[in-house]
């Protein structure tokens, strides 16, 4: 049978690979659901309401947000 028996044996001959195991799947699996069929009213309005095309004034309104979300978490990392 041969000489190579044993745990220590079986982790010289394998070929360990890595696996990426992500924290955040569970919050990412529910918005990224919308992607999978079947397609019902719920899933539709989503995918439409995240593709829809923004007026200027939308993109200004975003913008804004964005920049007193940056404020904001600059301002608690250095409190």
């Amino acid at each position: 049978m041969g000489s190579f028996h044993g745990s220590q044996s079986f982790k010289t001959f394998s070929h360990m690979k890595p696996c990426f195991v992500d924290p955040y799947y569970k919050y990412l699996d529910c918005t990224m659901g919308v992607r999978y069929p079947p397609y019902d009213k719920k899933k539709e309005r989503v995918m439409s309401f995240l593709m829809k095309r923004l007026t200027n004034s939308e993109k200004r309104v975003m913008f804004m947000i964005k920049l007193g979300l940056l404020i904001t978490m600059v301002a608690v990392v250095l409190k």
